[in-house]
């Protein structure tokens, strides 16, 4: 039997706040409330607002810490980290409500060779629309995206087989060793995160993560996804109120690319990459489905190719974007479709328009 780490009995949860302390609060207690082993939480506040942190007063960490500046998120859990003491460290975004366990099963899991975990992430407050899994950048992947930008035989293929990928992730019950986690919630094992030195703070927004659990398996750590542990993602609400947030992600995936034969290649494929229009779509609100529930996928995503989608298991035969949901999404178009899950083939798409307020 393997002998339980004393070290993991606690765990040091870090957020990072960017003008949105009414999020962190949620995060805080929802963390609180349904963590069993002792939890220190800390806020670093990257708002560089005294008005921001005057906001985080009484949120329920145990210490508040201002940046002297917004230098990233990477650069925000580096600072949280010299006021952690636990040997688990949980990095997370302000923009997660925790659910029942999580945090405990992430810190269960980290048992060597596992140094980084993350858990299954939501869109909704009911947990039935699923979050994507994280997909490890590089060059291959960038190199089938434009392939399959200029077959439309390929991309109906590539298309098959991100659904199945999709439905096993969201279907696993046990946990399973990963290339690549999303950085929305992250459970790094101290000592391996200070091995690392941390995250890399050249990468202001965005593949933050991707370097971390890079540099990790260099050294032999692994990285595990625990679909036990569960978690709502309000998704992009702290990084929407940045209006540079898209150029920091360009800026981060030239970066993690590298400036080598790779990097240069991920450069011209994208490039090359056409970017596919969604044509006229039926609108809808609600799709009401034929066939068996059980037989289906439900996907939504703001892009048309769905190349990443979130998706919903249905158990009726009328499946509708939850309010919360809808209420938060940040685009103007969100694509719906249905899918075969045994074969990931596409049944019916659709559109549903979001008429946004303009800023003045």
């Amino acid at each position: 039997m393997t002998r339980r780490d004393p070290n993991f009995s606690a765990a040091s949860l870090i957020l990072v706040n960017y003008r949105s302390a009414a999020l962190v609060r949620q995060a805080v207690e929802s963390a609180r409330g349904t963590t069993a082993i002792d939890l220190e939480i800390i806020v670093v506040d990257n708002s560089a607002d005294p008005q921001e942190l005057r906001a985080l007063e009484g949120c329920g960490a145990d210490v508040v810490m201002a940046a002297p500046s917004n230098r990233g998120y990477g650069a925000g859990i580096n600072l949280g980290r010299t006021r952690a003491t636990a040997g688990v460290i949980v990095a997370s975004n302000p923009d997660v409500i925790f659910h029942s366990g999580c945090i405990d099963l992430l810190a269960q899991s980290l048992e060597a060779p596992v140094g980084i975990s993350g858990p299954a992430l939501f869109w909704d407050d009911g947990l039935q629309w699923h979050l994507p899994p994280a997909d490890k950048p590089g060059f291959g992947v960038a190199l089938a995206a434009m392939l399959d930008s200029r077959s439309s035989r390929l991309r109906k293929v590539s298309d098959a087989r991100r659904v199945l990928r999709r439905v096993a992730f969201w279907t696993a019950q046990a946990s399973m060793l990963t290339e690549a986690l999303s950085g929305a919630v992250l459970a790094i094992r101290r000592e391996l995160f200070d091995q690392l030195g941390g995250f890399d703070e050249r990468f202001f927004l965005y593949f933050e993560e991707h370097d971390l659990i890079r540099r990790a398996a260099l050294r032999g750590w692994r990285s595990m996804f625990v679909p036990a542990a569960r978690c709502r993602h309000l998704y992009n609400q702290s990084a929407r109120s940045s209006s540079e947030a898209e150029a920091h992600y360009a800026v981060s995936e030239r970066r993690y690319a590298g400036t080598g034969v790779a990097g240069r290649a991920s450069s011209l494929v994208q490039r090359l990459t056409r970017r596919g229009e969604p044509g006229d779509l039926p609108e809808a609100s609600a799709i009401h489905l034929e066939g068996r529930p059980d037989e289906l996928l439900i996907e939504a995503s703001p892009l048309p190719g769905f190349e990443t989608a979130a998706g919903c298991f249905p158990d009726s035969t009328v499946i509708s974007v939850p309010e919360e949901v809808w209420a938060s999404y940040q685009d103007r178009f969100l694509y719906l479709r249905t899918v075969l899950r045994r074969n990931g083939r596409t049944v019916a798409t659709f559109v549903r328009e979001k008429h946004l307020e303009l800023s003045p």
